[in-house]
């Protein structure tokens, strides 16, 4: 339009069909010859006529073309760096395809193969990086702290001997666990571990689920998720897989699996520093029990007999009622409104469960982090 004349105006919106009172049109005009000017495809339906809307234009076209190009390089470099690792992907994948047909595997093996290494390639990549994020000897530690929460998400929530921990004890301990952890990956119906053998590392599960079976009759008893651990028990003395819910059991993967396994002597030289004095007294009251347990039991067995000692409850009923008593007492330490809930449900434990005690290590926190259950597992 040559003037700002109401007629010259009204002339202009009718021949795009908008009215003067249809204010949202009009700004979708506004919208769309700016975003024609900045995505410079510039449809020439609109143009300047006037020095003035000249000069404005060309500072448009200048800032748009800056701007532009600034998005297109960015797409670009998101483009590519994910190209870049599937190409990584494919190549891995295709060494093993053409080793598997030089064999002559068939084809339902190749398709397995492709599935597993895109699973392991993905999870590896993550767990390397959080690793070179987390030893940066150039982060200063409330920085390292801060990631490291971030970092872990809910993955360290369940690991009994932090529960109740002051926030930076906690999260110091598991960027420290990180650290020395290693990732291991197994496909669907692999064993992580068998009742047979002792415990020696702890079990954090990072990605799909596993199921906990008893050794003989194979019974099925609870599916472990992210989060959840198995295997600490061993840092009281306890060697059994399933020691911390009383029982020997055997874990096997339901699905393709992704955890993290903690040696338990890195455990311990972790908690030799002196900012971590506070878990290290924490896990040795836990062996303290565990031992008296062990003494309990054994002194028993020589009064009584090993018949006496031998009644106990069924290994499904010793691990339904630890693990409620794990829950509430996890509840316990991050809930102050629950304490009177646990002690309603403690009462009825203590009176159902009074078999003959045996060794047996249960995990809690705030200030009673380790209680002994009465069972023979």
């Amino acid at each position: 339009i040559d003037s700002n004349s109401e007629a010259d105006v009204d002339e202009f919106l009718s021949s795009r069909n908008i009215l003067r009172e249809d204010t949202s049109g009009i700004y979708m005009l506004c919208y769309y010859f700016a975003f024609t000017v900045f995505s410079t495809v510039g449809f020439g339906d609109i143009f300047p006529m006037t020095f003035e809307e000249r000069l404005l234009l060309a500072c448009m076209f200048v800032c748009g073309s800056v701007f532009f190009g600034y998005i297109m390089a960015q797409l670009n470099e998101i483009l590519q760096s994910i190209n870049k690792e599937e190409k990584e992907v494919d190549q891995q994948v295709a060494n093993y395809i053409s080793f598997l047909r030089q064999c002559g595997a068939p084809p339902a093996t190749e398709r397995r193969v492709l599935r597993w290494m895109r699973f392991y390639y993905t999870e590896e990549v993550t767990s390397r990086q959080q690793r070179e994020i987390l030893a940066d000897p150039n982060l200063p530690d409330e920085f390292r702290l801060a990631l490291a929460e971030g970092l872990q998400g809910d993955l360290f929530h369940n690991v009994p001997f932090l529960i109740g921990m002051i926030p930076r004890i906690k999260s110091e301990f598991s960027a420290q666990l990180m650290l020395t952890g290693v990732t291991r990956y197994f496909e669907r119906d692999a064993e992580l571990a068998n009742h047979k053998a002792s415990a020696d590392c702890m079990f954090i599960i990072v990605k799909g689920q596993v199921e906990v079976r008893l050794p003989n009759a194979g019974s099925f008893l609870r599916i472990l998720q992210r989060g959840d651990i198995f295997g600490d028990s061993a840092l009281v003395g306890d060697e059994r897989w399933a020691g911390s819910t009383g029982i020997s059991a055997t874990f096997t993967a339901t699905t393709k699996c992704c955890v993290m396994v903690f040696p338990i002597d890195a455990i311990r030289k972790i908690m030799k520093r002196i900012e971590f004095s506070a878990v290290k007294r924490r896990v040795e009251r836990g062996r303290h029990f565990w031992e008296n347990n062990c003494a309990e039991v054994e002194e028993r067995a020589a009064r009584e007999g090993d018949e006496a000692v031998s009644k106990k409850l069924s290994p499904k009923v010793t691990f339904a009622w630890i693990t409620l008593a794990r829950r509430l007492l996890f509840l316990w330490s991050h809930s102050a409104a629950a304490v009177a809930a646990v002690a309603a449900a403690v009462n009825p434990l203590r009176t159902l469960a009074t078999p003959p005690p045996s060794p047996v290590r249960g995990s809690g926190g705030g200030g009673a982090p380790y209680l002994r259950f009465t069972h023979a597992g």
